[in-house]
């Protein structure tokens, strides 16, 4: 495979920026360590009082609150999670401050931020991890790298679940996947209007026409 020079190659890195890459990684960690804390704690209230709590609510929460709300022990667990929210909180800003001490948004990856819900961690977050989005020759191999791609469940030759929640998130992750990908290698900025649209005779888009065919 060498000598037909035919033999995969790996994608290393750059060594200078690993450190920071593994920082916003843990930081990952921390945000979903907090979302089940906070999950567990509306979960918690849902079934003690029967309604339902926001996340900015739970967090305005004091301690006259929750001895208002449950009785002693429930009401110590909810501050055990309350007190651990905050921890994380802050652990979670901590990381976000040292990460932008050191890196910049390069400008290939500024234009991710007008998708909604990317903000500013969120695309260091991709373009410490993407590196070179040039290194990706297709956007089918971006997808499969951000393990985005296509995937069916079938029995007896027959597909299964083509209608849930799951399946849903699955397709529409992909379709994001992959405009982000035309964004940040023919610096486009996002149009919802296009996302959705029909994918053409299946060629490569051009630089006008990404998101508009193959997002």
């Amino acid at each position: 495979m060498k000598r037909l020079n035919i033999l995969p190659e790996g994608y290393i890195y750059p060594k200078e920026q690993r450190s920071v890459r593994d920082l916003l990684r843990r930081r990952l960690l921390f945000v979903h360590q907090r979302t089940s804390q906070i999950l567990s704690l509306q979960s918690m209230i849902a079934r003690t009082l029967g309604a339902r709590m926001s996340v900015r609510a739970i967090k305005k929460l004091t301690d006259a609150d929750i001895a208002r709300m449950f009785e002693a022990n429930l009401a110590f667990m909810a501050r055990n999670h309350l007190s651990t929210i905050e921890f994380l909180d802050q652990t979670i800003l901590n990381i976000e401050k040292q990460v932008l001490a050191q890196v910049r948004l390069k400008k290939e990856f500024s234009l991710l931020q007008t998708i909604p819900g990317i903000g500013k961690i969120l695309a260091l977050t991709i373009m410490l991890e993407v590196g070179d989005i040039n290194r990706f020759k297709k956007v089918g191999h971006y997808s499969s790298y951000c393990r985005c791609v296509k995937s069916e469940k079938t029995s007896n030759k027959k597909k299964k679940a083509k209608r849930n929640g799951i399946v849903a998130v699955k397709a529409l992750s992909n379709k994001l996947c992959r405009a982000s990908y035309y964004i940040m290698r023919d610096q486009i900025p996002y149009d919802e209007a296009r996302l959705f649209a029909e994918f053409g005779c299946g060629r490569e888009p051009t630089v006008g026409l990404a998101l508009n065919q193959q997002a």
